[in-house]
């Protein structure tokens, strides 16, 4: 029995030797899984460990990137994984296989200059964190310069995307682009068959929305066909006193809001069987509510106190459950702040424009009288749109019948001219008086090639070399011959 309690005893020592040493045998595999050659492109070697956290990083961004658009992503799902180790070992073949070709021809290293221009911009981006984060009085007193750089450098990456390497990358990458695309070039007939692609485009599109076109100019797009029904304008805007619009502005949220409220309540009694207009009408009659006055002494308006009262003896609103009475009085309540609000700006928009009547009346008098337009827009004009430099101060607006995207008075009054020099009297709008010139008409058909030539050839030019120069990569990735061991990787 003895000799039997040795062995087994002998047998747990040795199995205990043998877990120790296989603990010991675990530590010194994971330092050498961590170095097994994963990717291979030539002499570049990316480690498993390399991977790995590369791997890491990209499904943390990318779980970040799906949150932020209210989506969810796992980090653990094997085909995320799957899909995330593909990614991330290309974009190594490839960053290698760029890296080798551009020391091979001539792109890298950055000469000094470059160096100090890469200098330069990263200093840019370090002085715009340094001046948000680390201001003289947020920055904390026991901060050392080392710890500074590295966290201002942290906050480009985070809100720039960038690194100081990555900047460099990009550089030597643009060079080595410029290289293999230099004998890239674009026909005229490329040129031409573009060219006219987009003017059909155009002009279709114009079709279905001619609004579209003024948007267009308006924007500072460029526009390859012009449409029939459109003429140029110009304008004196007297606008409201700053203190007329604010309070106009305020006013009109608040009237939103109480829209906003109307159709909500209205859509709960609706759900809670109040859908027949006539008998919540007559609800809502049988009940009373008393509304307080704005406060104008306020620097932002707010809504006044409202008091509502059931209606006494009224068999239809007895009969009603308790939440359904309280849809009733939420509604009560919106429906006396929407008629508030409404006659307040109604009231406060005709003071608005009695404070600038006589500013407007002068320019249309001055205007009959036979003085010069400019001189008037010079003198008079607070549309920033008109006023010298604007884009659009030299040739005016465009604008069509029942055109969107402009103020409804101002597109009627325009539209309204007769012939070319016509002005209008001064109109009634959301900004104030719009006083308007019909100053030329737009010419239906394709805009001239020779205006739009250079930004086509610069963009078809664009498309061709990033085309290029991807099948070129592609080609240097598949002479390469690189290695990838996913086995390796997921054992």
């Amino acid at each position: 029995m003895q000799s039997k309690r040795i062995v087994k005893l002998l047998a747990l020592l040795m199995a205990a030797m043998l877990i120790l040493s296989g603990c010991n045998l675990v530590k010194k595999d994971l330092a050498v899984d961590a170095a097994t050659e994963i990717v291979k492109v030539g002499d570049t070697v990316y480690t498993k460990a390399q991977v790995q956290t590369a791997v890491n990083n990209y499904l943390n961004q990318m779980a970040s990137y799906y949150r932020q658009n209210g989506y969810p992503y796992d980090v653990t799902s094997s085909a995320n994984i799957k899909a995330a180790q593909e990614e991330v070992t290309a974009q190594m073949v490839r960053t290698a296989v760029v890296d080798q070709k551009a020391a091979e021809l001539g792109a890298s290293p950055l000469t000094e200059e470059e160096k100090a221009e890469l200098d330069s911009e990263w200093q840019q981006s370090y002085d715009l964190i340094k001046s948000v984060f680390f201001s003289d009085e947020a920055t904390p007193t026991d901060i050392s310069q080392e710890e500074m750089d590295a966290q201002i450098a942290n906050y480009i990456y985070m809100y720039f995307g960038v690194t100081k390497e990555g900047l460099e990358q990009q550089k030597i990458s643009s060079k080595l682009k410029e290289i293999v695309t230099k004998d890239v070039v674009v026909t005229e007939e490329e040129i031409q068959a573009d060219y006219d692609s987009k003017v059909e485009s155009a002009k279709t599109s114009y079709e279905s929305d001619l609004s579209s076109y003024g948007t267009a100019v308006m924007n500072g797009s460029t526009v390859y066909y012009r449409p029939a029904g459109y003429r140029m304008v110009k304008q004196i805007l007297v606008k409201f006193t700053a203190e007329d619009k604010a309070r106009i502005d305020q006013l009109n949220t608040l009237l939103s809001g109480a829209n906003s409220d109307v159709a909500s309540q209205t859509t709960e009694l609706n759900n809670h069987g109040l859908g027949n207009a006539e008998e919540l009408n007559a609800l809502l009659d049988a009940m009373t509510a008393t509304v307080g006055e704005i406060d104008y002494t306020q620097e932002t308006l707010t809504a006044p106190a409202v008091t509502t009262a059931d209606p006494e003896g009224n068999a239809a609103f007895d009969a009603l459950d308790d939440e359904t009475k309280e849809h009733l009085r939420a509604l009560k309540t919106a429906k006396a702040l929407q008629a508030l609000y409404q006659t307040s700006l109604d009231t406060a928009t005709q003071e608005a424009y009695a404070h600038i009547d006589a500013r407007a009346d002068e320019v249309v008098s001055k205007i009959a009288e036979g003085a010069d337009w400019q001189a008037l827009v010079d003198e008079y004009n607070e549309d920033d749109g008109m006023k010298a430099g604007a884009a659009n101060a030299q040739t005016g607006y465009p604008v069509c019948a029942n055109m969107t995207g402009m103020d409804e008075p101002f597109v009627t009054a325009a539209m309204a001219l007769e012939k070319i020099g016509d002005v209008s009297p001064k109109t009634a709008g959301m900004y104030g008086y719009y006083i308007v010139k019909y100053e030329s008409d737009v010419a239906e058909g394709p805009v001239d090639l020779a205006e739009v030539k250079e930004g086509i050839s610069s963009a078809l030019l664009t498309t061709k070399q990033d085309e290029f120069y991807d099948q070129q990569v592609e080609a240097w990735v598949s002479e390469a011959k690189p290695t990838i061991d996913m086995n390796a990787l997921n054992n």
